[in-house]
């Protein structure tokens, strides 16, 4: 059996048991994403995005906006490490205000620097199958 990265494990511990990853197995698909993020240092949005990492996916009784919430937030982990490791573009940024946006202040999910030019990546999930299952 694999074991778990020390930094997700160590992670793990600090939710609470209705979270969406409560019961992750070391051998769960989305663990080397999560450990990739959880390894970035200095990157701006991080500190927010492990926050709602944290406590956005808590399910509820009456709902089952945890598991839609967990499963949009696993399309973001991984997108992050495809981009970061993957094809080896430094990530810059989470949650960033883009410059492209004229009116509000809508940000990217991800910013990473393609060449000398920072890039903004917007992660989609196709999320109605899950938010038609029952709770």
């Amino acid at each position: 059996m694999e074991s778990m990265p020390h930094r997700v494990s160590s992670f793990l511990e600090t939710l609470p048991p209705d979270h969406g990853a409560a019961d992750l197995e070391p051998d769960d698909p989305i663990i080397p994403a999560l450990d990739y993020f959880l390894g970035l240092e200095g990157v701006p949005g991080k500190a927010s995005r492990e926050d709602r990492l944290r406590t956005e996916p808590i399910d509820r009784r009456d709902t089952n906006s945890g598991k839609v919430s967990w499963a949009s937030i696993c399309a973001e982990l991984g997108a992050t490490r495809l981009i970061g490791d993957q094809l080896g573009l430094q990530i810059t940024g989470f949650d960033q205000v883009s410059p492209q946006v004229r009116h509000g202040t809508r940000d990217c999910d991800i910013r990473a620097m393609v060449g000398n030019t920072p890039t903004d990546f917007e992660v989609k999930r196709h999320s109605v199958d899950d938010t038609r299952i029952l709770p």
